[in-house]
């Protein structure tokens, strides 16, 4: 609950996409898609600082806390989305990366998590918690009915 975020309400099945680009020079600089239900239940899914190169990164948190990582080369700005269909949370980046990870839609899976199917509420954050005045530009925020395909096709 110490980063910044900007959350709008949202109930039943979406699709939140964003744009964003930041300047990351310190370990764990990190922006993206926050995904909350509770100070013990959320979801981020974006790009983050680490071994001095960004990555993407999803963390999901009931309770206890897991981390997903890969190496995201090329990627200034980024565009990725979550679409919440029932109980699970699907991650998706469309951006430089080898042609042959890529759906017909350009869209590539990152991860498939579990997520509340209550309310929560669903935005852009930013975070950087080695040091003050980390800044992310956030060119395009949406939240849709869900965007749904199929998950091999």
């Amino acid at each position: 609950d110490d980063g910044h975020a900007l959350l709008v309400p949202r109930s039943g099945d979406f699709t939140a996409s964003l744009t964003f680009s930041g300047v990351y020079d310190t370990l764990y600089d990190q922006a993206g898609l926050m995904v909350r239900s509770a100070p013990e239940s959320w979801t981020k899914f974006g790009v983050e600082l680490m071994d001095g190169q960004p990555h993407l990164s999803v963390v999901v948190t009931r309770e206890l806390s897991d981390w997903s990582t890969e190496p995201l080369p090329g990627f200034d700005p980024v565009t990725i989305r979550v679409t919440r269909l029932g109980g699970a949370l699907l991650c998706q980046h469309r951006g430089r990366v080898p042609q042959d990870r890529i759906d017909a839609d350009g869209w590539r899976l990152v991860r498939l998590a579990p997520c509340p199917t209550g309310s929560l509420a669903v935005g852009p954050y930013l975070c950087s918690p080695q040091r003050q005045g980390f800044g992310a530009r956030f060119e395009d925020f949406r939240v849709t009915d869900p965007v749904v395909r199929d998950l091999h096709g």
